[in-house]
């Protein structure tokens, strides 16, 4: 699956931690929630990213960037 540059920054992220809210990751990412939320769906869609409780995302499948 080829991913966005915008979806390897949030991969990239969410690969040195457990799990992080959104929050967190749009602040690292350095882009606003609106751009981030549907990054996370899509990588959750194709099975990359898990939504945990709380508003929070971790890295589910391994991904080499």
């Amino acid at each position: 699956i080829e991913l966005s540059d915008d979806e390897k920054v949030i991969v990239t992220i969410l690969k040195d931690e457990n799990e992080l809210p959104i929050d967190i990751i749009c602040l690292k990412a350095a882009m606003p929630t609106s751009r981030v939320s549907p990054l996370l769906l899509n990588l959750e869609f194709v099975g990359f990213v898990k939504a945990m409780p709380g508003k929070k995302y971790k890295l589910i499948s391994q991904i080499y960037l």
